[in-house]
């Protein structure tokens, strides 16, 4: 599935590339999107899809990547 941004600049901005159910009907995913969305609200399928939360990784990534 994409990665859209929510909100009025609405538009894809990644995908899914991996996804795990957990409970509830929640999922932990890992996404691959553009670096300027990184801390813009996010949702999957559509603008108006299920929401994402962002979770901090346990280690850092390179800065040259």
């Amino acid at each position: 599935d994409e990665v859209w941004l929510t909100g009025p600049d609405a538009g894809p901005v990644g995908t899914v590339a991996l996804a795990s159910p957990v409970h509830d009907g929640l999922a932990d995913v890992i996404v691959s999107i553009k670096l300027s969305a990184q801390d813009q609200p996010l949702a999957i399928g559509s603008a108006d899809g299920p929401r994402l939360g962002a979770l901090s990784l346990p280690y850092a990534l390179a800065e040259d990547i």
